[in-house]
């Protein structure tokens, strides 16, 4: 009986671990009735130059697109990191909470509310690599 047991709670961890690893959430909610502001973006070259993104770029088509990100279910921990590792920096409100975004390296890709908190990684962090590096370009 207490096999059955340890074995039914121990099926149960196992499942909810693997939801929470494997299926992906998306921050930003359409039906949640929060405005979604970005508030400025900037480009940090491999060298450390900084650029201001933030009066070249389509906020209203970037703010569109980012209620497609997706993000991990958990907060981890993602400090310290070289600041060089980051390429793109986006601020903004959704609601009334501040939020960031970091893209850059594999290792440095978050969404967060507070650092101290921890962050949301980013799912499939190269596609917004892309996406950001064309609003960038303008193409």
């Amino acid at each position: 009986m207490r096999r059955r047991v340890f074995a039914a709670v121990l099926l149960a961890a196992v499942g909810i671990g693997t939801f929470l690893c494997a299926v992906p959430q998306r921050y930003f909610n359409f039906d949640s009735g929060k405005q979604l502001k970005v508030h400025s973006v900037l480009y940090r070259e491999p060298g450390g130059q900084e650029e201001t993104l933030t009066e070249k770029v389509d906020l209203g088509g970037l703010e569109s697109t980012l209620f497609l990100m997706e993000t991990n279910r958990y907060k981890t921990s993602f400090s310290p990191f070289a600041v060089d590792s980051v390429r793109y920096e986006i601020d903004g409100t959704y609601g009334e909470d501040a939020f960031h975004i970091l893209i850059g390296d594999s290792n440095v890709n978050f969404l967060y509310e507070s650092a101290q908190q921890g962050g949301y990684g980013i799912r499939s962090s190269a596609v917004w690599m892309d996406i950001l590096t064309r609003l960038r370009l303008g193409s």
